[in-house]
């Protein structure tokens, strides 16, 4: 398992366009998740098929900011 790294959302935020679709490896990478666990997420998903789903880069910074802690 590799080390996970969660970075802010203002640090990430001139990755991608806003309306760039996103892989499942993309989105583990920047949430620092396994592969598996990024479709067990509840960041909204595209369905391109019946076997492909793709994230919104924009709907991905949001579910990372909505889970900031303040500390």
């Amino acid at each position: 398992m590799g080390r996970r790294c969660w970075v802010s959302a203002e640090v990430l935020e001139g990755q991608w366009a806003e309306d760039q679709l996103l892989t499942a490896g993309q989105v583990a990478a920047v949430v620092g998740v396994n592969l598996k666990r990024v479709y067990e997420l509840s960041i909204p998903v595209i369905r391109i098929s019946a076997r492909s789903v793709r994230w919104k880069w924009k709907d991905v910074l949001t579910w990372i900011s909505e889970r900031r802690e303040m500390r």
